[in-house]
């Protein structure tokens, strides 16, 4: 047994065993595992399993995570003296590989709770380094064929993908990336979703991308199950969007001269281009454009694809909204 607990965070989830058996499983064995069954929202369920934790650290287990059996291996690995917290990736389904599981020294949890905020776990790593400890990850890298190193991973991200869980999911992904507004993480984040080619993907496009313009009005954790089985309206007109392959004349518009603009400039075409592709209902349009964007080599292309996928949301207002929503993908830094 090694001085770590594992805490299981679950509202019911089908995945929940699969996930207590993997920490079985694990080559370094927790000397307890804290099932929190049931609590909501994420801070309170984290806080209140945290807070009956004897172990020297502890790990985050969300039931819908299989880890690796060397998993908690590698994050103890990081755990040197002056660290107080070590990441490990995980492979998902969509986004190809996210920043998933985490091993928190107990000390620190002691000092910092997990605030109730839209960013809670960004706040706590945040709070964490602010009192002089170290935040760590789990980076051992696979060489792939086209060159791109893509960062070791230590399990599965593994909920069941359905298409309202992951425009809920990805919507509000987006918001928090767009309180954080941080360019680095988002430009990653865009990154890995717009090059997948999963049966939701394009949902997942679309629903990250409205998200980080939302105009949500919360200071509050609103991650609660809940979240993830609002039918809004933006999310049924996507399911409708989605469904539909109308034609449209696309092929005769060529884009890549746009990128010799200005960023407001490339913003507003491709928004502009996405409010005509909801207008003819073509997803197929959709697709392709943001199939040519991921063959072009310039940097900007992140903002072209944001708002193309924003623009299909959009009705009324263009040279406002559009303007308006420029400034606040301009706030990233």
């Amino acid at each position: 047994m090694h001085d770590i607990t594992a805490i299981v965070l679950t509202t019911g989830e089908k995945t929940t065993q699969k996930a207590i058996d993997s920490i079985h499983r694990q080559t370094v064995v927790p000397e307890e595992i804290i099932i929190v069954r049931n609590v909501s929202p994420f801070h309170k369920a984290i806080n209140y399993g945290a807070s009956r934790v004897n172990t020297k650290y502890f790990v985050q287990v969300d039931s819908d995570m299989i880890l690796d059996d060397n998993c908690l291996e590698c994050l103890l690995m990081c755990m040197d003296e002056k660290t107080g917290v070590s990441i490990g990736y995980l492979q998902d389904e969509i986004a190809g590989v996210i920043n998933g599981v985490r091993m928190v020294r107990t000390e620190c949890f002691n000092n910092n709770y997990y605030r109730n905020l839209p960013n809670t776990e960004n706040r706590f790593l945040m709070d964490t380094l602010n009192d002089g400890w170290r935040i760590r990850y789990a980076l051992y890298y696979n060489n792939s064929n086209n060159g791109i190193r893509y960062p070791h991973t230590v399990g599965y991200h593994k909920p069941k993908y359905t298409p309202l869980y992951t425009y809920s999911r990805y919507f509000f992904n987006g918001f928090k990336l767009g309180l954080r507004k941080e360019i680095a993480y988002l430009k990653l984040w865009i990154y890995n979703i717009f090059g997948g080619d999963h049966d939701y993907s394009i949902i997942a496009k679309a629903a990250f991308s409205n998200g980080l313009f939302s105009t949500i009005k919360t200071d509050k954790d609103i991650l609660t199950p809940d979240l993830y089985r609002t039918r809004t309206k933006d999310y049924e007109f996507l399911c409708d969007f989605v469904s539909e392959c109308n034609n449209y004349n696309h092929k005769e518009i060529e884009i890549a001269s746009v990128f010799s603009e200005t960023p407001d400039q490339i913003f507003g075409y491709f928004y502009e281009l996405g409010m005509k592709i909801r207008k003819n209902w073509s997803v197929n349009s959709l697709n392709y454009f943001l199939g040519l964007l991921n063959q072009i080599g310039d940097e900007s292309k992140w903002l072209a694809k944001i708002a193309l996928c924003r623009g299909i949301f959009v009705k009324s207002n263009i040279d406002e909204q559009i303007k308006k929503d420029f400034e606040l993908i301009s706030r990233f830094s």
